[in-house]
């Protein structure tokens, strides 16, 4: 999926229906503005987070095909990018998200891919409140009252929540005063009430009976009777364990059907990374690409803690009706078809030119839907979506150019223009990126770009035939190609290559573009 371009592009929120949460008559005005959505994200070391971020670089060579487009998205340059419109705060830090809001700045719990996640499925700000701290349970900190609380980090929860929903603009620097709704809590938890003799002994019906009071006593202490619940399984078990079990009791009570989710994550642990632990002693370098950390903390794989994040942002989804072009089609009106029609037609500039013009109508005051607040959030809520279709290509078109165009890497930048051209030729912010290089590789004159193309075709080539299979003769026409081109990035780039090959013997070669600098 196309995470990052979402990201970047969506701005305005899918509205609900619900009061404005900060009470009072809400004016016109205030009901153009996205509603800011809250999540809490709370549990014990898990949930503070143990995935290393030095594994992107493994992962963005070695990772499954989808995942690794999706790495390459998020993370460009050497850097990765802040998720827009995301904020959190976490042991008293408060900012953009990013990776390092874990246990310390190089490493990343659920919060970072569960962050991306919903912003590719709402258009409003959103914030997370992050509580969780290692070997602290259930039957004491995070105690609810209803269960003998309020334990030391339900309070926090508590505290923290309040806090925030009474100062958002410190949280969310263009929060307007439109209102929020909390949305959810995100549960990561279990490992000192597992291993508790006494919970052991009666089958964990005590800890069953504290989730479901938590759930029950954060809504009504916050004032949220809707908030939802995810609930993500401890541990890799694949068959559930008695504790697993008592963690999905809860979801399973009829009155949770529609709003607690648990989450089994058995499925979504890495061979690769399960494999490499063995012995991991006796290789430590390898083991370092892809692992961190022991298997209670889920072996500190970056690869474990993203997917966590998705897998419990999507269940949170699952519990939110969400448009597709097929379903969207109820909720047009007048305003929203001709951006629909312009889409289904693939008439992008187009289509951007209507996204403006809506996006100014809905925002700036001009009231297309009189005195009718709810017509006016479903028209936010399907402008968004329909703005996020567009714009999830375009953006990413928009970023490949200037990442290659930064590279000096001409063969790749002549290849995306070739892809993005005709579709988006007419938007402004496209035109000032893609028609100067347009117009420079329309010059057939230029002998020094058609040479500096060829030795791109040559170098790509090269670096291809290695990644299927890694000879001694392949490695020395890459040796070769670096000798006789060193002014060129491409020369410069194989010798980077050449020579980190060289020196690892059953290193696998990475993307050729991964080279260049």
């Amino acid at each position: 999926m196309k995470i990052l371009a979402l990201v970047v592009a969506l701005f305005l929120t899918a509205a609900t229906t619900d009061s404005i949460a900060t009470g009072g008559a809400a004016s016109a005005d205030v009901l153009r503005k996205p509603k800011l959505r809250i999540y809490i994200l709370a549990g014990q070391s898990n949930m503070e987070g143990k995935g290393h971020i030095r594994h992107i670089t493994w992962l963005k060579e070695n990772a499954e095909p989808e995942e690794r487009k999706l790495f390459d998205r998020i993370h460009r340059n050497g850097k990765f990018l802040d998720v827009k419109r995301v904020h959190i705060r976490y042991k008293g830090r408060i900012g953009p998200l990013n990776v390092g809001w874990g246990t310390n700045r190089e490493l990343i719990g659920p919060e970072y891919a569960f962050g991306l996640t919903m912003a590719e499925a709402s258009a409003g700000d959103i914030l997370l409140l992050k509580v969780s701290e290692g070997g602290k349970t259930l039957k004491t900190e995070f105690l609810p009252p209803n269960s003998g609380g309020p334990g030391r980090l339900y309070s926090e929860i508590v505290d923290m929540v309040k806090d925030a929903t009474g100062g958002l603009k410190r949280y969310v620097p263009s929060y307007g005063g439109q209102g929020y709704r909390i949305e959810g809590l995100v549960w990561f938890q279990g490992f000192n009430d597992n291993i508790d003799r006494d919970q052991k002994a009666e089958g964990f019906k005590s800890y069953a009976e504290r989730l479901d009071n938590l759930l029950k006593d954060l809504r009504s202490d916050l004032e949220a009777p809707d908030m939802k619940m995810v609930i993500g399984q401890l541990g890799f078990n694949k068959s559930p364990s008695p504790f697993n079990k008592a963690q999905k009791s809860v979801a399973d009570l009829k009155r949770n059907a529609q709003s607690v989710r648990y989450v089994p994550i058995a499925e979504l642990a890495d061979a690769e990374v399960l494999k490499r632990y063995q012995n991991w002693q006796d290789h430590e370098e390898s083991w370092a690409e892809v692992g961190a950390d022991r298997p209670y903390h889920y072996y500190g794989s970056f690869l474990h803690f993203f997917r966590f994040g998705r897998s419990f942002a999507n269940a949170m989804l699952d519990m939110t009706p969400r448009y597709t072009l097929a379903t969207i089609r109820k909720d047009l009106d007048k305003n929203t078809m001709p951006l629909f029609r312009a889409l289904a037609g693939k008439k992008y500039v187009d289509a951007y030119g209507i996204c403006i013009g809506l996006e100014s109508s809905l925002a700036d005051g001009k009231d297309l839907y009189g005195n009718d607040p709810a017509k006016l959030e479903v028209a936010h809520e399907v402008f968004g979506f329909l703005r996020n279709t567009l714009h999830r290509d375009l953006d990413d078109a928009i970023a490949s150019l200037k990442e290659h165009r930064g590279k000096g890497d001409v063969y790749m930048l002549k290849q995306a223009l070739s892809a993005s051209l005709k579709k988006y030729t007419g938007i402004g912010e496209y035109d000032e990126i893609a028609a100067p290089e347009a117009e420079r590789f329309a010059n057939t004159a230029d002998r020094a770009l058609r040479s500096e193309l060829s030795l791109g075709r040559t170098y790509y080539g090269l670096i291809k035939n290695l990644r299927k299979k890694r000879t001694k003769g392949r490695l020395k026409s890459l040796q070769n190609f670096a000798k006789k081109n060193p002014e060129s990035v491409y020369g410069k780039a194989a010798a980077v290559a050449a020579t980190a090959l060289a020196e690892n013997e059953t290193a696998k070669p990475r993307d050729g573009g991964s080279y260049l600098k």
